[in-house]
């Protein structure tokens, strides 16, 4: 009987104990930190001050993303801040350059706030080369840290709304506190991730808890990104194998396991006709005729229409189906051919290119593995950033000459000279950095100096960015790059 009001006793006390306030007749302030995609954030400090002689006070998240922010006396104002200032590096990657490079050129301009704040890196309220630049040193290594950035910014997550950035706000504000405040929640932003790949907490590589990301970028043959939709084949010996999934130009093949061999291989059957002319067709009958053999390795497999590993009349053949539409696709080939961009491809052996990366026992993530695509067809690069000439990139081509924009970058007005050795028609093209054609003008001009002169009518079409031109002339094509400020 004693032992049965003993432990009543203790279970009495226990309720009693339980039932009284964590701080007395202090208050509490806490809550949790996620990021910007929803995951529970550790290792954010939060800060919390008042005008008392112990304060600033503070405390840091857990693996739960929560935080215990102590006690704190009534009556009083508290501001409370969170960020952190370490792991600059955490999440950052060359897909993120890219992603910010594409918006600044407005080929893929970012759209959700969240990236906009993560690509302002040097906090100054704009997007601009500066920030790419900044980036790109963090990237070498060559900083460890931001110039005027946190490695990750919070905002309270109460007042937050993603479609306002004036609600976006770093302090939190608690006036004559005269109750507990467990929900103080915050969104945290990793300056520099556009693309959501930080590690949340310290036991975990990013995304991927039980396994390994891979990933990276396609550029066109005149290195830059491409706008394209792209399949990728993963493929590997264990279960549920090959992988197929599709992705634009910058791409991350979610999880993986570890200590695994993998085979990569990507393909692409959009828009066969895409930079396909009959400019091409000149040039692949020139080359097979010795008149003007191909410079670039990359364009041996873009002039292998059937894909047999040579160049010849019957790829012309092919390829002249395809522009008469008599054919909507290659019945050989696909659209695109890719190739690993850290191959080097041999002008005297073009067909000995890796068209399928092997990854030996995966052990770490590997975002750096890179591509090149080779439209089939396009042998001058015009389906692309349209930066390739089908002949040169020098100012002459036998008594044909073309001469830098001036001015260059260009805010109104420019002016392109160009000499032509005969008499006859020339051409200016103007494409996007995608390879869109924007402008197209041609007049037939007597032998000498002569410039095509763009007013504001032309270049008030053009929104600020780097775009390539090209002047055509007795089938030779010189190109060069404009600046719009």
């Amino acid at each position: 009987m004693k032992t049965i009001l003993l432990s009543s006793l203790a279970l009495f006390l226990t309720l009693i104990v339980q039932a009284q306030p964590i701080c007395g007749d202090l208050f509490q302030l806490s809550g949790n930190v996620t990021t910007s995609c929803g995951d529970p954030l550790s290792g954010i400090q939060i800060v919390i001050d008042a005008e008392l002689p112990e304060y600033p006070q503070s405390t840091t998240s857990n693996t739960d993303g929560a935080y215990d922010g102590m006690c704190h006396v009534p009556n009083q104002q508290y501001i409370l801040q969170a960020n952190s200032d370490v792991d600059y590096q955490n999440g950052v990657s060359s897909l993120d350059k890219v992603l910010i490079e594409r918006h600044v050129l407005g080929i893929q301009p970012l759209t959700d706030v969240y990236q906009l704040i993560a690509a302002d890196v040097n906090n100054d309220g704009n997007i601009t080369a500066a920030d790419i630049a900044e980036l790109d040193q963090l990237i070498l290594g060559q900083i460890l840290t931001f110039s005027n950035s946190p490695s990750w910014k919070c905002f309270d997550a109460k007042t937050l709304d993603p479609s306002d950035i004036s609600t976006f706000n770093e302090q939190i504000v608690i006036n004559d506190l005269d109750q507990d405040h467990n929900d103080i929640d915050w969104i945290a932003v990793k300056i520099g991730d556009v693309n959501c790949s930080a590690s949340t907490n310290n036991n975990n590589t990013g995304d991927c808890n039980d396994g390994y990301r891979i990933g990276g970028l396609v550029f066109d043959v005149c290195d830059q990104p491409i706008d394209l939709k792209i399949e990728y084949y993963l493929d590997s010996d264990q279960d549920g194998y090959p992988k197929e999934s599709t992705h634009s130009a910058v791409y991350n093949l979610d999880c993986h396991a570890g200590n695994q061999d993998y085979s990569l291989y990507l393909t692409s059957n959009d828009n066969y006709l895409n930079g396909v002319t009959t400019l091409d067709l000149v040039l692949i009958e020139r080359h097979i005729l010795g008149q003007e053999l191909f410079t670039e390795g990359w364009q041996y497999i873009a002039a292998d229409i059937n894909k047999d590993g040579n160049v010849t009349s019957f790829d012309l053949v092919e390829l002249e189906k395809l522009i008469l539409q008599e054919y909507t696709e290659l019945p050989d080939n696909a659209s695109y051919r890719f190739f690993d961009a850290s191959y080097e491809l041999a002008i005297d052996n073009p067909n000995s290119f890796v068209e399928v990366m092997e990854i030996s026992n995966l052990n770490s993530d590997q975002l750096g593995l890179d591509w090149v695509a080779v439209k089939i067809g396009d042998v001058n690069g015009t389906s692309g950033a349209g930066c390739v000439t089908s002949s040169t990139t020098d100012n002459q081509v036998s008594g044909f000459q073309v001469y830098q924009n001036v001015p260059n970058p260009v805010k109104m007005e420019a002016a392109i000279k160009f000499v032509i050795p005969t008499s006859g028609m020339v051409s200016l093209d103007f494409y996007s950095i995608t390879g869109r054609k924007l402008y197209s003008v041609a007049e037939l001009y007597q032998q000498g100096e002569h410039s095509f002169n763009l007013d504001n009518t032309v270049i008030a079409g053009f929104k600020p960015g780097i775009y390539c031109y090209a002047i055509s002339f007795n089938n030779s094509v010189i190109t060069k790059k404009l600046v719009v400020e």
